[in-house]
């Protein structure tokens, strides 16, 4: 694992690294944008065993795709969710691809399905150039906002993209990362 977690260090820009304790079982997710009482701002998730990286999709000035001049924005293709989180839970991998929403859950699915796609390039990278890659992961997709679900988070299947929901009352919320799993 030491071997794909040095190689996200080098291939990820820096500055879209989300921190984290290595030494805690959890790993906090912002929107820093969000200062509004109606709007979600966070989101901690706790329960992992590991987190091996992660990484914000939507860093201020290091927005997925978008100062990219080769591909255009074709299908939403260039939307992608706020977080990507590698970690362990009870011995297996996963990739979680999550998302926080404040108000209308618009092209989540798109979301998803182009991050899913940045994904498989990662992992073309990481197969040719630094002999690892993401296979032993299941990738899991998540949406927080703010609309309430009553018992375990739901199992949503939009636009042929399958995802997981789970809405808060509060702006500044936490959560298992077992009850996706």
């Amino acid at each position: 694992m030491e071997k794909l977690q040095n190689a996200l260090q080098e291939l990820i820009c820096e500055n879209a690294h989300i921190l984290f304790d290595p030494n805690t079982n959890f790993i906090k997710i912002e929107e820093e944008g969000n200062s509004k009482n109606t709007q979600l701002r966070s989101v901690e998730i706790k329960g992992f065993e590991k987190i091996y990286f992660a990484l914000k999709l939507d860093q201020e000035g290091y927005k997925f795709l978008q100062n990219d001049k080769l591909i255009l924005d074709a299908k939403n293709i260039k939307k992608a969710c706020d977080a990507i989180v590698f970690g362990e839970i009870k011995q297996k991998k996963y990739i979680f691809l999550v998302e926080l929403k404040s108000e209308t859950a618009d092209h989540v699915a798109e979301k998803f399905k182009s991050t899913k796609a940045f994904l498989a390039y990662l992992h073309a990278i990481l197969d040719s150039y630094y002999q690892t890659n993401l296979e032993d992961f299941t990738k899991i997709s998540i949406l927080f906002d703010r609309n309430i679900v009553k018992g375990k988070p739901v199992l949503l299947d939009k636009k042929g993209e399958k995802y997981y929901h789970e809405g808060f009352k509060r702006t500044d919320n936490e959560t298992r990362i077992r009850l996706f799993i």
